[in-house]
C-alpha cells in the first residue's frame, strides 16, 4: 500500500548521470528504495513560492501507485471514469497515451483506489495490476494492450478486508503476483509477453482471520549457489511467515514462522520485505517488529535462521530502505531509525515533523540522503550518515485524501448554483455534496442526473433540512448517504450533540457504524481508526419522544415563514427570501440587507459612520454596513438575530492552502455580507412575530400597516 497520488510531479533538478538510471517498480532497480546518480536538490516547494518544481500535472482520476520510470516514460495507474486505466507521460509531464482496461473496482480506505499496485517495466512492456483483479501487459511505446487476465475471475474472488495493495513483480521469464488472503492465497505467474500461466502455487498458511491477509509485494533475488538456492528466488511476506520460493515454478524452498507468537488475530502486513546482503528484513505485528532472516536453508528454517528480533520498532505501512549494510525504517508516526544490518542494532533515531497525518510513503535514499514523505505531501530529507540530521524540508502541496472543491452559490436561493457544479466536474472529482441550506432542498432531481452521467457518488448535507422533502421525497434519501445533525437548534434537536447518517448500501451503513465506535465490528475489536461519535442514550430518547412531532413543528415553521413574508412585504431595505418548493422545511428564516451603494448608505449607520468589520477587512469580504448596523438595533430593541454567516467555507483560514482568494465566489461572499437569520422557532407566537414585524418596520422607517 503507497500514499494516494492525486498530482504527480518531479521534484529534483536531475543531472544526466541521473536520468539515466530507471524506476521499474515502487521500490526502484534493486527493489531496496535506493536510487542511483547525484546531484538531486534537497528541499522543494510548492503554491505561490514554487521551488525546484520541473512540473505538476493532474492525474486524470484517483490512483495510489508509485510510478515506474524507465528512460523517458513515465507510467501510473488511476481510475479515469469508472474505468481501471495506465498513463503514461513524458519526462516532461506531457501525456503520451493513456490505456482503459475494464470496470474499475473502488477503494474502501480514505486512503486508498481500486489502483493501489504499482506498475511495473522492463522498458519494452509495463504490466498493471488492480483491485478489481485485473492483471495487463502493455507496450510501453504505445500503450497498446498485448494480454490482460483477470485473476479473480479466474481463482476466485477478492477477500481481503481492505484495498488490494500488493505489487506485480519480474522474474527472468514472468510476471508473478502475490495473492494472501482470507481463504485460498497463492502466488501465480503468466509468461511476461504471452500471458500463458506458467504456474500457480498455493501459499497455505495456519494464520488466524485478517493476518491471513497480506497487502505486501514479494521480492526477485537472484539466487546463490552456495546457499542452495535455486537461480531465482522470490521472497514473500505475509500470514504471520516469510516464504522463499523457486522463481521458476513456485515451490517453497524455506519459510520462517514464528512472527506472530500469541496468535493475534489481526496482524494483517502492508510493508514489504527488503534484502541486506544475506539478510531478509521483514517489518511485522503492526508496525511492532522487526525479524531479520539469514537467507539459505531448506524447509522449516525458524530455529536456525532468525538472525535478530526487533520487538521496539517495526513499520506498518513504509517498507524500509537498505543501503551500505544499514537499514532505514520510518515508522507511522514518523520516527526514523538507522539500524546496522548485521545485528539490528540502533545507530541513529529520530523524530520528524508531526500533525494529524500519518507517514505511509517508503523512504527512499538518493545521493546520500534519505527522503521521508508524510501523507499530506510534506517532505523531510535527512543526512544518511551516522547521526540523525534534517537537511531540508520540502512540500509537494498535495493532501492525499479527498480534497473540497467549492462551487458558488444562486443569490435567489442560497443553494448551489447546479451550472456551476456541472462545470467544476473533473476527472479527479469522486463525489458531489450538495447542502440543503437553512431548510431549503437542492432540486436533487437534478444533482442525480448529474452524478450519474459522470459516475459520481452524492452525499446530501441535510443538516439544516430534518423534515424537507424533494418532489415528494424526503432529503437524505435520494444521494449515496445524508447527514443529519440533531443540535438542539435544528428541526429535531437533541438535549445536545447528535447526528445521523442514513444511506441504502447495508455495506456502507456498516463502515459507518464501525466508524462511528472507534472502527469496531464487535466489542473491542478495531478494524480501522474511527471516532467516538455515537449518540447516547439519553440523546436518543428525548429524540424519540420528539420525532412524532417533527411534521406539525415543520408545518408551523412554514406558518411563521409565511407570516414573514406577508407582513415584510415592501420592506425597501429588505430582501427577504424566495418561498422556495413545497418541501422547504425552514430550519432558518434569512433576510438578505443589501450592500449600500459605495458612499450613501441607506440605512441609520449613515449618522453612526459605517464601520467596516474585522471579518470584511482581515478575510477581503464585502463590507456589510447595513446588515450590521440593523442587527445592532434590534438586538437593542430586544429581537434577537443571527448571521449565517460572517465568514463564508472557502475563505476560512482551515482552507488557505486551496487558493481561494477574496472575490473566488463572488455571490457566496456578497450574501455573507448581506444575511441576517430572524426568529423563527415552532413556538414563536404570532404576538411574539408581529413584535419582531413592528421593531423592523420602525427601523425602515416604513408606515405602511402590518397585515393582520
Amino acid at each position: 500500500m503507497h500514499v494516494n497520488w492525486r498530482m504527480l510531479g518531479v521534484v529534483a533538478c536531475v543531472v544526466a548521470q541521473a536520468r539515466a538510471d530507471h524506476w521499474p517498480n515502487w521500490r526502484g532497480p534493486g527493489l531496496d528504495g535506493v536510487a542511483a546518480g547525484t546531484g538531486y536538490v534537497a528541499s522543494w516547494q510548492a503554491g505561490d513560492q514554487a521551488e525546484h518544481i520541473l512540473w505538476r500535472v493532474p492525474l486524470p482520476g484517483l490512483g495510489a501507485s508509485t510510478p515506474a520510470v524507465w528512460g523517458e516514460s513515465v507510467v501510473v495507474t488511476c481510475g479515469i471514469d469508472g474505468q481501471d486505466a495506465v498513463v503514461c507521460l513524458d519526462r516532461d509531464g506531457r501525456e503520451r497515451w493513456r490505456r482503459t482496461l475494464g470496470a474499475e473496482r473502488p477503494g474502501k480506505h480514505k486512503k486508498a483506489t481500486g489502483s493501489n499496485p504499482s506498475p511495473v517495466t522492463d522498458g519494452t512492456h509495463a504490466w498493471a495490476y488492480f483491485k478489481s483483479g485485473t492483471l495487463a501487459c502493455l507496450n510501453l511505446a504505445d500503450g497498446a494492450t498485448v494480454w490482460q487476465t483477470n485473476l479473480q475471475e479466474t481463482f476466485g474472488a477478492d477477500t481481503l478486508w481492505w484495498d488490494l495493495g500488493t505489487s506485480p513483480v519480474l522474474t527472468e521469464k514472468a510476471v508473478v503476483v502475490a495473492v494472501m488472503q482470507t481463504g485460498p492465497s497463492y502466488l501465480v505467474a503468466f509468461d511476461r509477453t504471452t500471458g500463458k500461466l506458467l504456474w500457480k502455487h498455493d501459499r497455505v498458511l495456519d494464520a488466524p482471520e485478517e493476518a491471513a491477509q497480506s497487502y505486501s509485494t514479494p521480492l526477485v533475488l537472484a539466487g546463490d549457489p552456495a546457499r542452495g538456492e535455486p537461480a531465482e528466488l522470490l521472497v514473500v511476506l505475509g500470514a504471520d511467515h516469510v516464504t522463499a520460493h523457486d522463481a521458476a515454478d513456485g515451490r517453497e524452498v524455506w519459510r520462517v514462522g514464528g512472527l506472530n507468537p500469541a496468535g493475534e488475530k489481526f496482524f494483517r502486513s502492508i510493508a514489504s520485505p527488503v534484502v541486506a546482503g544475506d539478510l531478509v528484513i521483514a517489518p511485522y505485528a503492526r508496525g511492532n517488529t522487526i525479524t531479520a532472516i539469514r537467507r539459505g536453508g531448506a524447509g522449516d528454517v525458524t530455529a536456525t535462521h532468525v538472525a535478530w528480533v526487533r520487538n521496539d520498532l517495526g513499520a506498518d505501512v513504509p517498507t524500509p530502505a537498505v543501503q551500505g549494510g544499514r537499514v532505514y525504517v520510518c515508522t507511522d508516526k514518523g520516527r526514523v531509525a538507522c539500524l546496522e544490518a548485521a545485528s539490528g542494532k540502533t545507530l541513529w533515531q529520530g523524530e520528524l515533523p508531526k500533525n494529524r497525518h500519518a507517514y505511509s510513503a517508503s523512504p527512499v535514499l538518493v545521493d546520500g540522503r534519505l527522503v521521508v514523505t508524510r501523507e499530506d505531501g510534506h517532505a523531510t530529507t535527512l543526512a544518511a550518515g551516522d547521526a540523525f540530521e534534517v537537511l531540508a524540508e520540502g512540500d509537494v502541496g498535495e493532501m492525499t485524501v479527498a480534497t473540497p472543491v467549492f462551487v458558488d452559490v444562486d443569490p435567489d436561493s442560497y443553494l448551489i448554483d447546479l451550472d456551476q457544479l456541472e462545470a467544476a466536474i473533473t476527472p479527479a472529482t469522486k463525489a458531489l455534496l450538495p447542502v440543503h441550506l437553512f431548510g431549503r432542498p437542492v432540486d436533487m432531481e437534478r444533482v442525480c442526473a448529474i452524478a450519474e452521467r459522470h459516475g459520481l457518488k452524492v452525499v446530501e448535507d441535510c443538516a439544516q433540512a430534518t423534515g424537507a422533502s424533494w418532489a415528494g421525497r424526503p432529503v437524505g434519501s435520494w444521494g449515496d448517504a445524508g447527514c443529519f445533525s440533531f443540535f438542539p437548534t435544528k428541526n429535531l434537536g437533541a438535549a445536545g450533540d447528535g447526528g445521523a447518517v442514513t444511506c441504502r448500501d447495508p455495506e456502507l451503513a456498516q463502515t459507518i457504524r464501525q466508524l462511528a465506535v472507534h472502527g469496531m465490528p464487535r466489542r473491542y475489536l478495531h478494524t480501522q481508526l474511527g471516532y467516538n461519535s455515537r449518540l447516547d442514550a439519553i440523546q436518543a430518547a428525548v429524540l424519540a419522544v420528539k420525532l412524532p412531532h417533527l411534521p406539525r413543528w415543520v408545518e408551523q415553521r412554514r406558518a411563521i415563514a409565511t407570516r414573514y413574508r406577508q407582513q415584510l412585504a415592501g420592506l425597501p431595505m429588505l430582501q427577504l427570501p424566495a418561498a422556495g418548493p413545497d418541501g422547504h422545511s425552514w430550519n432558518q428564516f434569512v433576510v438578505r440587507v443589501p450592500l449600500c451603494p459605495a458612499g450613501s448608505p441607506a440605512c441609520g449607520a449613515a449618522a453612526a459612520g459605517c464601520t467596516p468589520s474585522a471579518d470584511s477587512s482581515v478575510f477581503g469580504l464585502p463590507e456589510g454596513c447595513c446588515r450590521d448596523w440593523l442587527q445592532r438595533q434590534l438586538q437593542d430593541a430586544g429581537v434577537s438575530t443571527i448571521i449565517y454567516y460572517p465568514i463564508p467555507i472557502h475563505r476560512q483560514p482551515a482552507y488557505a492552502e486551496l487558493g481561494y482568494g477574496p472575490g473566488s465566489l463572488p455571490v457566496t461572499e456578497r450574501l455573507c455580507a448581506e444575511v441576517l437569520s430572524l426568529p423563527i422557532f415552532p413556538e414563536l407566537s404570532e404576538p411574539q412575530q408581529r413584535r419582531v414585524v413592528e421593531v423592523l418596520r420602525a427601523l425602515v422607517q416604513v408606515t405602511a400597516p402590518v397585515a393582520a
